[in-house]
């Protein structure tokens, strides 16, 4: 497990999916149901291939995330890409719940229309993350 102040940094090839057009619903019995599309677990599944295995360690720290992205075209959406991007963190065991990740930064640095990729720096903190304080006795 990475320590607090430790970095840890990949690459991830491929296009992060939308969000949005990853979804579909479905209704069982009279009730609607959301599921995910074959592109976003593909995705996902992909994702958890790239990860290092030294970092899925279901760190519990507080972390600082910068992502720069290499999308296919300029239609990419960079909140929605930054979501899936901690949910796939959350799910390979990078960190044990994408609620730790306290200051999070998506820069779309330029198409790349033949290498679509993203690279991920993620840096972890102290246990109490940066509103740690000694009581005062």
């Amino acid at each position: 497990m990475l320590s607090a102040g430790q970095i840890a940094t990949f690459v991830i090839s491929g296009d992060v999916p939308s969000k949005k057009n990853s979804m579909g619903i479905a209704v069982r019995g009279n009730k609607p149901h959301t599921y995910k599309k074959a592109i976003l677990t593909n995705y996902e599944e992909s994702f958890s291939y790239q990860i290092p295995n030294e970092y899925k360690t279901e760190n519990k720290k507080e972390c600082q995330m910068v992502c720069m992205l290499y999308p296919k075209d300029n239609r990419k959406d960079t909140i929605n890409a930054l979501a899936i991007i901690a949910d796939c963190l959350e799910q390979c065991r990078v960190i044990k719940n994408d609620r730790q990740i306290i200051d999070a930064r998506m820069l779309k640095i330029a198409v790349d229309k033949t290498n679509p990729r993203v690279k991920i720096i993620i840096k972890f903190l102290n246990e109490g993350g940066h509103n740690e304080t000694k009581k005062r006795g």
